[in-house]
C-alpha cells in the first residue's frame, strides 16, 4: 500500500511538468494568435484595456457589415473580419484567464486558460473569481453612473425607487432599440444561395 501511494505521488510529480509542456505545445498557436492581435503594445502580456478594445473593434466591424449588407451575402467580408481578429478574447474571458487577479494575462495564464477551456482539465473550466465580479460591477457602475444621475429629479445625489424605476425603463428601451438595430438585420438576412443554383 505504501509503495502504491509513493508511486502515485511520484507519477503525479512527473506528470505535472509533462502536462504543462503538452498544454504549451497544444495551445501555442491559439496563444500566439491572441497575443498577436490583442497585445497591441507588444509587451508580452495582455491588459484588460487591450482585451476590451480589440474585442470591441471586432464587434464594431461585424456590426457595420451586418448593417450595410441587409439582404446581401456578406459571408466573405465576415470571414475576413474573423480572420483579422482571430484569437480575440472577450473581457470576461480575459478575467477568467487572469489566474492571479493582477489585471494582466501572461502567455502562461493564457495557455492554462485555453487548456482548461478546451480539454477535460483536472481543475475544470476557468471561472470568474469574486474579484472579477467586483471589477465588472465597478466598471459597469462607472459606465452607468452618468446615465443614472440624469434620473435624479430632485438633484439630491440619491435615487429614489421611482427614479430608479424610470432609469431601468429607459435602459430597457435602449437595449431593445440596440437589439433591433444590430440583431434584426442578422435575423432577417436571407440564407446564402449556393453557387450551383440549388
Amino acid at each position: 500500500m505504501k509503495r502504491l501511494l509513493m508511486a502515485m505521488v511520484a507519477a503525479a510529480a512527473l506528470a505535472t511538468p509533462a502536462a504543462l509542456v503538452l498544454a504549451q505545445d497544444a495551445f501555442k498557436d491559439d496563444v500566439d494568435k491572441t497575443m498577436k492581435v490583442a497585445d497591441t503594445n507588444k509587451d508580452g502580456k495582455l491588459s484588460g484595456d487591450e482585451a476590451k478594445s480589440t474585442y470591441k473593434e471586432r464587434e464594431d466591424a461585424l456590426n457595420a457589415i451586418y448593417r450595410e449588407s441587409i439582404g446581401k451575402d456578406a459571408s466573405e467580408r465576415i470571414d475576413e473580419i474573423y480572420k483579422k481578429y482571430d484569437g480575440v478574447i472577450s473581457y470576461r474571458d480575459f478575467l477568467k484567464a487572469d489566474g492571479d487577479d493582477d489585471m494582466t494575462v501572461t502567455r502562461e495564464e493564457l495557455t492554462e486558460f485555453y487548456a482548461r477551456t478546451n480539454t477535460k482539465h483536472s481543475k475544470g473550466p476557468p471561472k470568474l473569481s469574486d474579484k472579477d465580479f467586483e471589477v465588472m460591477a465597478a466598471e459597469e457602475l462607472d459606465e452607468m453612473w452618468p446615465r443614472l444621475l440624469k434620473f435624479d429629479a430632485d438633484k439630491d445625489g440619491k435615487l429614489s425607487r421611482e427614479e430608479l424605476i424610470k432609469f431601468a425603463a429607459s435602459e430597457m428601451k435602449e437595449s431593445e432599440k440596440r437589439m433591433m438595430e444590430s440583431e434584426l438585420p442578422r435575423i432577417m438576412e436571407p440564407p446564402p444561395v449556393e453557387k450551383d443554383g440549388k
